[in-house]
């Protein structure tokens, strides 16, 4: 059985691997589901979590070759962008990690088209930095948001102060998160 899947990494050479078709079948000796690379590269046996070579198949062939091909086009003009965000007057957003990157980006278009923009991030000091200067950039202020989400009771607490204060939400942007965080336990035990 096949999945569709698109999947990108990283190899140690620095050469981007991009994958889109996993096979799952049933290892016979263990009777264990496995996911099998196939591509003809290196994959990890979820049953006993070490690297195996498989088979080079056409369709993943294909596959991996298109998505190479595509990576070295340049990518198409954008044909939307923030000038065509509609007025947001009377709309109320959450930003998660509003603070920088890309989430401060969306946090400043947004108060730009005047939403109503809460900005969650765990860092109280650097969101507000982040708002200061977005009020110097844009005119308007984003509301600091108290959000840890590696920590549930943080979310329970912050959704909690967000519902006292207004009764809708509009749009939420999930931008949040770590890339490659540390291997360990959140605070409620989960890994």
């Amino acid at each position: 059985m096949y999945h569709a899947i698109n999947i990108c990494g990283w190899l140690p050479s620095s050469q981007v691997l991009c994958v889109e078709l996993f096979k799952t079948h049933r290892c016979c000796a263990q009777q264990e589901s496995k996911l099998t690379l196939l591509s003809g590269f290196p994959c990890l046996d979820n049953s006993t979590s070490r690297l195996e070579s498989t088979s080079t198949s056409a369709p993943a062939v294909a596959c991996t070759m298109a998505n190479v091909y595509t990576q070295l086009l340049p990518p198409p003009k954008a044909r939307w962008g923030v000038a065509d965000i509609p007025d947001l007057t009377g709309k109320v957003m959450i930003v998660t990690g509003g603070n920088a990157g890309i989430g401060r980006e969306t946090v400043k278009a947004l108060l730009l088209h005047n939403a109503k923009v809460y900005m969650a991030s765990r860092n109280e000091e650097k969101a507000l930095a982040a708002i200061t200067q977005l009020e110097r950039e844009t005119g308007r202020r984003a509301i600091f948001l108290k959000l840890d989400l590696a920590n549930l009771s943080s979310v329970k607490a912050a959704a909690q102060e967000f519902m006292s204060k207004e009764t809708k939400l509009h749009v939420l942007f999930n931008n949040g998160g770590v890339t490659y965080p540390p291997r360990g336990t959140i605070d409620s035990g989960w890994i």
